[in-house]
């Protein structure tokens, strides 16, 4: 299977549809940790491994404030050289990386800073970066990834966030998120589960003082 096809089947379900979520619980402690890093500029280096249905490791940053967003990864996906790339700002949004560089420009996605941040907070960077090697923007740029990925069932332990990850209402894998002294996310091991096996992947995160 080549690395577009590969990339495209990390859209872990449908895009469309799907029941709606729950209103956020102020004590939840990802509900926390999402409205700090919705509020203000961040800067983050990435690392990035996955094994099994899918082999990649990649390396680079993401980055945001209220008006701009910016991701560079580069490495390798599924046995390809591949620098998955976004950069979101008043101008619009481009990005790519694709097999084949078909990259894509879009005029104004005004939820794509939501998507992005919840997008990592709750399935880490990778599906997005598989998303961009596959000539796609981020996934529900347009709106409403609050209801299509969710976690679920979380078990709070302190500096580490266990629970089961939900897409457009599927039962889509696990994961366990750890959290430095600040409450931001140092590393994430998510297992995702396909029809053909499961994609193992570990994310470290390393936070910057200055953002964009």
């Amino acid at each position: 299977m080549s690395a577009v096809r590969l990339a495209l089947s990390l859209a872990l379900v449908s895009a469309c549809g799907g029941p709606t979520a729950p209103p956020s619980d102020p004590d939840d402690p990802l509900a926390a940790l999402e409205a700090g890093l919705l509020s203000g500029p961040h800067g983050v280096d990435l690392a990035i491994t996955a094994e099994g249905a899918v082999d990649a490791e990649l390396r680079g940053a993401l980055a945001w404030d209220e008006d701009a967003l910016r991701l560079d990864l580069s490495g390798t996906f599924a046995g390809e050289e591949v620098s998955p790339w976004l950069l979101h700002d008043g101008d619009g949004t481009r990005g790519g990386g694709a097999v084949g560089g078909a990259d894509f420009e879009r005029a104004a996605m005004p939820a794509l800073r939501e998507a992005m941040v919840l997008g990592f907070s709750r399935m880490g960077a990778l599906h997005n970066a598989a998303r961009l090697v596959g000539g796609e923007p981020p996934d529900h740029a347009d709106g409403g990834v609050r209801d299509w990925v969710r976690a679920e069932d979380l078990v709070d332990g302190g500096r580490r966030l266990d629970y089961r990850l939900v897409v457009d209402g599927q039962p889509s894998g696990e994961a366990s998120l750890f959290l430095n002294e600040n409450g931001q996310p140092t590393r994430r091991e998510l297992t995702v589960h396909f029809d053909d096996g499961d994609m193992r992947v570990v994310e470290q995160y390393a936070w910057r003082d200055q953002a964009l």
